[in-house]
């Protein structure tokens, strides 16, 4: 088991030059993590302390003080990964429009029988289908080149709104059986979208937050100026 770190290794210099990669052993003494539960009721997030443990030259990852070229590159292989949109929980299934009748109930042909949500969930399922195709479209348009394109910014952020906007539909039709994440009252289903839809709210920050992708996307794809403030 490995951890990556990106580490100074030089004071002498401005910022992200002076930052290495480096890899570092987990199983090695003095390497300690402990889990952080989070309202959705998983840990992937854990503090890690490391008390003299040590990293070995031949696990630096890229050149000393380069540090900061493979991070961004690890950062635009995530965000690339992270781009299909999907329901905030994969513990649950379904489609939106079978799991609304279920709560709203449907009309007798058929129809959900809130009008105002079946306008909604449309208009959820062609950002869905719109975020598929510029997926298609954009994997096209890199084969054969090995290089992430700034474009997984936009996906990331697609993805991102889809995601959520699903989640939010979800707990809107289920009523107050959405208000949940735990308890008797409540079924095994409605307490994972429930929990979905709580740890779905990391998906606008971790990958690079919601406001340093729209930054990508200007400087890198519109080619907008960058702009300093004076104090």
């Amino acid at each position: 088991q490995w951890c990556g770190a990106l580490v100074r290794t030089d004071s002498s210099v401005k910022k992200r030059d002076g930052i290495s990669f480096l890899m570092l052993k987990m199983d090695q003494p003095g390497v300690e993590t402990r889990p952080i539960k989070l309202i959705a009721g998983a840990s992937p997030f854990c503090e890690t302390f490391f008390n003299d443990a040590r990293a070995e030259k031949d696990d630096l990852l890229g050149a000393l003080n380069d540090g900061w070229s493979v991070g961004k590159r690890l950062l635009q292989y995530e965000r690339a990964s992270q781009t299909g949109a999907r329901p905030t929980s994969n513990k649950v299934s379904g489609s939106l429009q079978s799991l609304a009748k279920s709560y709203v109930g449907e009309t007798e042909t058929g129809e959900l029988a809130d009008a105002d949500l079946r306008v909604r969930i449309a208009d959820h399922l062609m950002h869905t289908r719109a975020h598929g195709l510029t997926i298609a479209r954009i994997t096209a348009e890199a084969k054969g080149n090995p290089e992430v394109s700034a474009a997984a910014s936009i996906l990331k952020n697609s993805a991102t709104r889809v995601s959520q906007e699903r989640a939010e539909l979800t707990l809107e039709f289920m009523g107050h059986q959405g208000l949940g994440w735990e308890g008797d009252d409540f079924s095994e289903d409605e307490i994972e979208h429930v929990r979905g839809w709580l740890g779905g709210k990391a998906i606008s920050i971790y990958g690079g937050s919601f406001e340093i992708q729209n930054n990508i996307i200007a400087k890198n794809i519109l080619g907008l100026p960058e702009t300093t403030q004076k104090g």
